[in-house]
């Protein structure tokens, strides 16, 4: 089977690892920001209690019904 051309030869450089573990922080950090944050959320200008939502996610603590 032969390889698709969109899939590199050999493995990523050390620059490729070090980019790789340096996006994961910052996308987690902006997801964060997005979900809690009604402004500001690449944190620009110093977090203020404004910029905090009310509530974040709801979170459901009994299963939906049929679920079980």
């Amino acid at each position: 089977m032969e390889t698709p051309s969109y899939i590199p030869e050999g493995l990523p450089s050390t620059e490729e690892f070090r980019k790789t573990d340096a996006y994961w922080p910052a996308a987690l950090c902006l997801r964060v920001g997005m979900i809690y944050l009604r402004d500001n959320p690449l944190l620009s200008k110093p977090l203020r209690i404004e910029h905090v939502k009310k509530r974040g996610l709801p979170i459901r603590v009994s299963p939906q019904p049929g679920c079980i």
